[in-house]
């Protein structure tokens, strides 16, 4: 039975969860360690993680451990930024139109969803766990608590 994956004890402090019973007292706890950036990493990559190492830095969510996951965050974001790019040149085309012609002369028209489209969509997907295992979703950040309260909120007070 699959159920949901396991919250890392930083990230329940930070969400506030004070239960000691929901705590793991034996859980590792690399030390906040900079990970080398990979060499692996293109151009745009590498500008992904020197932009993302510093916010996560400041939010206490990054290990020396964190590295390979962190790089593979990195790696899709860059895929991301390639698609996109290449979806732009083709004018945002959400449809692919192929022409062909039958044995009788009848000429098919075959419409399909274009292939950059369809990539975009399934590295969206795959970037989804990576923005949520380092609190970077707007969905994860909600359940966060930074000392001193964040900022002021008009609408809270």
């Amino acid at each position: 039975m699959i159920g949901r994956p396991p919250i890392p004890t930083a990230l329940k402090l930070l969400n506030g969860d004070k239960h000691k019973d929901r705590m793991n007292p034996n859980e590792p706890k690399p030390p906040a360690v900079t990970p080398d950036m990979p060499t692996t990493l293109d151009k745009y990559g590498r500008k992904i993680w020197q932009r993302t190492v510093p916010i996560l830095e400041r939010n206490g969510l990054l290990t020396e451990v964190d590295g390979d996951t962190l790089a593979e965050y990195c790696h899709l974001q860059a895929l991301n930024a390639h698609v996109s790019r290449a979806l732009k040149r083709c004018r945002y085309k959400m449809l692919a139109e192929k022409h062909t012609v039958d044995g009788a002369g009848n000429e098919i028209l075959e419409v399909k969803t274009n292939p950059l489209v369809t990539q975009k969509m399934q590295i969206s997907a795959k970037l989804l766990p990576y923005l949520r295992e380092f609190g970077m979703s707007p969905a994860s950040r909600t359940r966060i608590q930074v000392a001193g309260g964040g900022r002021k909120d008009e609408f809270f007070d």
